[in-house]
């Protein structure tokens, strides 16, 4: 990627300073953040598409002007400071299937609910180098899967500015990106992008914006996003206030992984992180009530309501300061097209003296909401 002369102006950006956050801290805020994240994510999507018809309809009529004057990489609208927070406009993938809102700002309040645009960067269609980061787990999933020439579509009211991907590198934390001399498009996730944890590396992909101008032609009803809820569960609240959250819980976050035949739709949305941190409610649930010896929560939290589970829980009676997982906690995820069927988790747990265990976690899944099937225990 070209740089700008030794003369004229020249700045870095350090990669992984806008999606560094996607396991630890996005996890950290289980069920507060999932409750409203995906639908927050819609309403943006929705309030995004409506901006760019808005900006297509007042921008006709200087679209002749615009035309004759032969200024296809600027647009007065991409000048305008925008605050955190603010709706941009939407990015596209289609070969990944992926639409996303795209909003100012890489802090979580971004990050949580779209592709966020890194402050410091231009914008995009402008001279230079514009970076938008997302979750690796979520919007970026796949990003690794694009290739030379594949097309990466920014819409912001009134243009559409079309990019064309040239390269794809996995670099470490801190490592520079520097600004370009024409229009340039970076994409920024964490790698691995199927980490559900804090990594210390990114998978960035570059591109070179190839068209682009006011007067969008965009059918903004190309853009729709799927509309499913979050995942929900039922837990005693006398656990729920106890804190069922990784920032109030020691349990180190693995990989996430699927089984059957998921839908782009589906990886690429905020769904997969949802089931997750439910998932990881109900375990740490569990652990609260066997740690109290609460054979009424468990019986709550047990789908089989047939008690058998607590007769061969080990974790039974051990406080929680004696438990100690020694691997992370693996999310997989079965999922048939946009239908999500059953999440298993698994992590190896010390119980104090009783020794080592390797636990599995199972939950099914009825419409978005998750009910525990069998918590197994085995010796590791």
């Amino acid at each position: 990627m070209a740089t700008q002369p030794g003369g004229r102006r020249k700045w870095m950006m350090m990669a992984g300073l806008a999606a560094c956050l996607a396991g630890v801290v996005t996890l950290a805020r289980i069920p507060y953040f999932y409750l409203h994240s995906h639908i927050r994510g819609q309403q943006l999507l929705h309030q995004a598409q409506q901006a760019v018809a808005a900006g297509r309809q007042s921008s006709s009529s200087g679209s002749a002007a615009a035309s004759a004057a032969k200024v296809p990489m600027t647009s007065v609208n991409l000048l305008k400071p925008a605050q955190p927070g603010e709706v941009l406009g939407t990015l596209s993938v289609p070969t990944l299937h992926l639409t996303a809102p795209m909003l100012q700002g890489t802090q979580d309040a971004q990050l949580n609910v779209g592709v966020g645009h890194l402050t410091t960067s231009v914008m995009p269609g402008q001279r230079g180098t514009a970076i938008l980061a997302a979750h690796n787990a979520t919007w970026f999933r796949h990003i690794n899967n694009l290739r030379p020439g594949d097309q990466i579509v920014v819409t912001v009211p009134g243009s559409t500015y079309t990019f064309a991907v040239t390269d794809e590198r996995v670099v470490h934390t801190g490592t520079p990106v520097y600004n370009s001399s024409t229009p340039t498009l970076v994409l920024e996730a964490c790698y691995p992008l199927d980490a559900l944890y804090l990594t210390p590396y990114r998978c960035l992909v570059f591109a070179r914006l190839v068209s682009g101008g006011s007067a969008s032609t965009t059918d903004s009803s190309s853009l729709a996003a799927d509309s499913a809820g979050e995942y929900t569960a039922q837990i005693p609240t006398d656990l729920t206030q106890q804190g069922l959250t990784l920032a109030t819980n020691s349990l180190p976050m693995g990989k996430l992984t699927y089984t059957g035949s998921p839908a782009l739709t589906y990886t690429e949305s905020n769904q997969p992180l949802s089931a997750s941190s439910t998932l990881v409610a109900l375990y740490l649930g569990w652990l609260h009530a066997s740690a109290e010896s609460s054979a009424t929560d468990l019986s709550a939290l047990d789908a089989a309501e047939d008690g058998a589970q607590m007769s061969v829980n080990p974790a039974y009676g051990v406080p929680l300061k004696s438990m100690q997982h020694e691997s992370p906690f693996d999310v997989t995820l079965h999922v048939d097209g946009t239908t999500l069927t059953q999440a298993t988790g698994q992590t190896t747990v010390k119980l104090g003296s009783r020794g080592a265990y390797r636990v599995t976690v199972v939950a099914h899944v009825d419409g978005d909401k998750l009910t525990l099937t069998r918590v197994s225990w085995t010796p590791a």
